[in-house]
């Protein structure tokens, strides 16, 4: 067993846009910072690859920023003015056709009646008296476009993407409420507008390496396959974290992974809280010429189809996407045992399924290649508040122990809000901790 060093340092537990974040903000400031990362390389969920000569991410990821918020304000300096910008454009698709969502007043002109009727008489009467509680994703949208809408485009959706239907999940994981350090509601300072978007030019994997690179300059060392980790601690203190086989004296420990592992170190014999695992899909297909892709990505809410969402980078690259091929990126959560069925299973029902709906046919397909990404969203059951609270509760008890991020913190965020996150805690510790 090696002991590093008898100076103290901070440690940060997976490089995600959060950690990462936090690295670089501490390193910067002069603390002596060590990150780990148990993969072969940085980024966690924000990684490009490229299959076929063709720019896919495992989110996929696009920014809507407003200038005026800090973590914005890291994104756009990162982006560098290498950066694509494009309208606000997502679709669902539904009894084959794409319908913009949110919908603009001009496409509310184009809906059928009943649904403008509904929308209509729900501002002119605000009903109480529906049967789930208001808390509930359900009621949030009812209550602005009536019962049909919500039955025919959302309510398969949701159950798809959020792994419960929508009166059981908590109208936070769709408004994405922001949080601090500790996990409790902040009421947001600015808003953030969906008129566009902007995206890093080659892949949005350049913006945590950006963050790696700027973090290592000043300092700050990485270890990737850093192996188990565990830690020595007191009542209320982590003392040290051996990672592999070296050791570490800690001031303090940012930690961004799964909660239910930090507690599993901590042996707090909590009962662990409900992740959604991912897989994404990448397939590549022939074509004799480009197709226009108006939306930089469709929701599915069809049940025969096993994916949830479609992202397309030729709506992102435009002009410059290759004419004789195209990529797309698929997004299937771990409904009913998908995790156990194998890799080439779950392809092969993609590629059916994007046959079935007339995208492209099976004899175009030129790759394919499948990620699968572990405890990849929080579940926002109604209650999920009080979960994450008793889950957080042996943590918390740490003095220098912050579990942050979109997994450590139990935070369906964007990626500006994981910035965010790793912005709070870097300057909670060099403000020196100030009351919350």
């Amino acid at each position: 067993m090696n002991r590093e060093s008898s100076e103290k340092i901070t440690l940060i537990v997976g490089s995600g846009m959060t950690g990462l974040t936090a690295a670089y903000t501490l390193a910067s400031a002069g603390k002596k910072c060590v990150l780990l990362e148990s993969e072969e390389s940085i980024g966690g969920n924000c990684r490009t690859y490229v299959l076929d000569d063709i720019t896919l991410d495992l989110g996929p990821h696009v920014l809507s920023l407003n200038q005026d918020l800090e973590g914005d304000k890291l994104l756009l300096k990162l982006l560098d003015n290498d950066v694509i910008s494009r309208k606000w454009n997502v679709a669902i698709h539904y009894k084959g056709k794409y319908w913009r969502f949110p919908p603009t007043l001009g496409d509310l002109l184009f809906y059928p009646w009943k649904y403008k009727q509904e929308m209509i008489m729900m501002r002119l009467r605000k009903n109480s008296d529906r049967p789930f509680d208001k808390n509930s994703l359900q009621y949030a949208f009812e209550e602005k476009a009536g019962h049909s809408f919500y039955s025919d485009f959302l309510s398969t959706f949701i159950l798809k993407k959020a792994c419960l239907s929508g009166d059981k999940v908590h109208r936070d994981w769709f408004f994405r409420t922001d949080r601090d350090i500790y996990q409790h509601k902040e009421i947001p300072k600015k808003g953030r507008p969906l008129k566009s978007w902007y995206y890093p030019s080659k892949g949005f994997g350049t913006i945590p390496q950006k963050l790696w690179e700027m973090y290592s300059l000043a300092g700050g060392e990485t270890i990737l396959n850093c192996g188990p980790v565990s830690f020595e601690k007191t009542k209320d203190r982590i003392i040290s974290v051996k990672a592999g086989n070296k050791v570490f004296l800690v001031e303090d420990v940012i930690w961004t992974g799964s909660i239910n592992e930090l507690n599993s170190l901590l042996d707090a014999g909590i009962p662990q809280i409900k992740y959604v695992d991912t897989l994404t899909v990448f397939l590549t297909y022939n074509r004799k010429k480009k197709t226009p892709r108006p939306f930089v990505y469709t929701f599915h809410p069809q049940e025969d189809l096993i994916f949830n969402r479609i992202y397309y980078p030729d709506h992102i690259y435009g002009e410059k996407s290759l004419p004789d091929r195209e990529g797309i990126c698929l997004e299937l959560n771990n409904l009913t045992g998908l995790w156990n069925t194998s890799d080439d299973e779950i392809t092969a029902r993609a590629v059916n399924d994007i046959e079935k709906m007339g995208l492209f046919k099976k004899t175009d397909l030129r790759k394919q290649q499948l990620f699968r990404l572990k405890e990849c969203m929080p579940v926002y059951g109604l209650d999920y508040e009080t979960k994450v609270q008793e889950a957080l509760k042996v943590i918390h008890g740490y003095r220098n122990l912050y579990s942050v991020g979109r997994k450590g913190g139990y935070f369906f965020c964007l990626s500006h809000s994981a910035v965010s996150q790793g912005l709070k805690v870097a300057k909670y510790l060099l403000e020196g901790r100030p009351e919350i």
